[in-house]
């Protein structure tokens, strides 16, 4: 009943971030991957108080959730219309409607309208069922999070490795996954945002094939093209209002914080300038690779690149010779003064942790390398007996071997394949 009247308490937003669910629910290619972290956004940004965000504000959570919850509407536009599917869902949807012998098209809203009304409305009963049986089965959901995080974490690792490792299924999206984890370690650490990161990676694809596209059809001309001066009127307004929130952000830190870090010595800094530096290296060999290719092809890498290198270049400045202006200048390990070294070590050795299935997987496989890692986790970290040890990673690896069959998926096999003909052992599948 209180989440019900939040939701009366904050309509506006809650209609806000739908219409924003809707809209990004019909662009293809977007659909769920970004719609919370946009959603998200806008309410921190438009909210007057942001000091409890992150700290249980609601509005945190009706935002987010009203656009998820809208975008599958949205998601059915492009799907029904054009047959392109707006989100991994609808793409699913779309096969559906393929193998019944439904042609998505135009037709959908003149002679198959009634099967278009019926899709619609299948849609809203299925939220409000949904939205009925999560109220019904709260009480035993909740009961989730009394289970101690140590005995959660191997499976949800084992879970997210699994899942990178469907992108080219190559032992390198398992050391990819590791080294963009630690990447975002890394931009949490230094103020960073990884949402925008994330909604970067998911759109540059795109971005990049339409530039190439528009480019190829109206050459230069088309920055003067109404509909591209829009985008960029509302890219700048968006960084502008996002740059003001940043240093709002700067002014609520507390005095004693500010004045800490602003009389410390260079010590301080030496973490996020060395990151900067990483990153600036990165950045220079990125450039001298893409004057490799055509000019076409290196159009929007070199645009995007040289851009980051000079706010890399600008944010360096701040930190050296500048006032502290904005989040990214504190380094919250060494800023809010020393933490206790259970919680310091914390993040490090959990990613350490990721590092150990990374390491057992080249070795042993991925079938075993997950039980060896899921014995070594329980033993040495969730401190467990033999017989509960034992009896997890037994589940775990029921669970592994049943999506592998299920999926077709053949694991990476390790360095053990060279010296053992075992397929099943090294977990190719049946």
């Amino acid at each position: 009943l209180e989440g019900v009247q939040d939701v009366f308490r904050n309509w506006f937003l809650c209609l806000r971030c739908a219409g924003i669910g809707t809209l990004i629910g019909a662009i293809p290619g977007l659909g769920g991957t970004v719609v919370d972290w946009i959603a998200y956004g806008h309410v921190v940004q438009t909210a007057k108080d942001k000091s409890q965000f992150g700290k249980g504000d609601i509005r945190g959570v009706l935002a987010p959730e009203s656009a998820n919850n809208a975008k599958e509407g949205g998601g059915l536009v492009p799907t029904l219309l054009f047959g392109i599917p707006g989100s991994g869902a609808m793409a699913v949807f779309l096969g559906g409607m393929v193998l019944l012998g439904i042609e998505a098209g135009p037709a959908m809203v003149s002679t198959n309208l009634d099967l278009t009304y019926t899709i619609i409305w299948s849609l809203a009963i299925a939220n409000v069922l949904g939205a009925g049986s999560c109220m019904l089965l709260a009480r035993p959901i909740a009961r989730l999070t009394t289970i101690p995080f140590n005995l959660l974490a191997p499976f949800m690792i084992m879970v997210v490795s699994f899942a990178a490792f469907q992108a080219t299924r190559q032992f390198m999206d398992l050391v990819i996954l590791f080294a963009v984890g630690l990447l975002g370690i890394m931009l949490k650490r230094f103020g960073w945002s990884r949402p925008a990161f994330l909604i970067g990676f998911v759109l540059a694809p795109q971005a990049e094939g339409y530039l190439n596209l528009a480019v190829q059809f109206y050459g230069w001309n088309m920055l003067t093209r109404p509909g591209v001066l829009s985008i960029l009127g509302i890219t700048l307004i968006s960084v502008w209002f996002g740059s003001r929130s940043r240093r709002g952000e700067t002014k609520q830190v507390s005095p004693d914080t500010k004045d800490f870090a602003e009389n410390s010595s260079k010590l301080i800094q030496k973490p996020q300038l060395a990151f900067l530096g990483g990153c600036i290296v990165f950045f220079l060999y990125a450039i001298l690779s893409n004057l490799q290719l055509s000019p076409l092809g290196s159009m929007f890498p070199l645009s995007v690149v040289i851009t980051t290198l000079g706010l890399c270049l600008y944010l360096i400045s701040t930190l050296t010779v500048g006032r502290i202006k904005t989040p990214a200048s504190f380094d919250p390990e060494h800023d809010m003064g020393p933490p206790p070294r259970s919680i310091q070590n914390s993040i490090w050795a959990n990613a350490g942790w990721f590092g150990v299935l990374v390491a057992t997987t080249a070795l042993l496989g991925f079938l075993l390398g997950s039980l060896c890692f899921f014995v070594a986790f329980l033993k040495l970290k969730a401190k467990q007996s033999w017989r509960m040890t034992m009896v997890l990673a037994a589940a775990a690896l029921v669970l592994l071997v049943s999506l592998t069959n299920l999926l077709l998926v053949e694991l990476p096999s390790g360095l053990l394949s060279l010296y053992i003909d075992s397929p099943w052992l090294l977990g190719r599948g049946s």
